[in-house]
């Protein structure tokens, strides 16, 4: 029965000049009464942290091809901390402290439609983290 009280910080930037794009996003999540939160809680999988944390920078270039077809390669290296600031009780956990370079590429055969496929690699302070490969289909309507 206890609701948390949270309270989220962040830090938005984006720059555009012509072809190039840059994005930056940091953020950080804190809950005043983790701790209350915990008490009650009833199993494991809902406990909270004090502080969770995370950051992204993102560079994106678009070559134009024919027509209105186009290729936006990009890359994207993130930072994840769930548990900047452990709850008094909490086990630390390597799993929760983790990084991921993506590297893909969009390719817009339309407008409106685009082919994705991009590659990441993930590390955390366990050493378990997993590489993957996804590809997606879009279409804006």
């Amino acid at each position: 029965d206890e609701d948390l009280n949270q309270t989220m910080i962040t830090l938005q930037a984006e720059y555009i000049k012509g072809p190039h794009y840059v994005r930056f996003l940091a953020v950080e999540n804190r809950f005043d009464n983790a701790k209350d939160f915990n008490a009650v809680t009833d199993t494991a999988t809902n406990i909270v942290n004090n502080a969770q944390q995370g950051a992204y920078l993102e560079y994106r270039h678009t070559i134009n091809g024919e027509g209105t077809s186009k290729y936006v390669p990009f890359i994207r290296y993130e930072m994840l901390n769930l548990q900047a600031d452990r709850a008094e009780g909490i086990a630390n956990d390597d799993s929760l402290e983790s990084t991921h370079l993506t590297m893909g590429l969009n390719y817009f055969p339309l407008d409106r439609v685009v082919l994705k496929a991009d590659y990441t690699v993930s590390k955390n302070e366990a050493k378990t983290g997993t590489d993957a490969f996804a590809m997606g289909l879009g279409y804006n309507f």
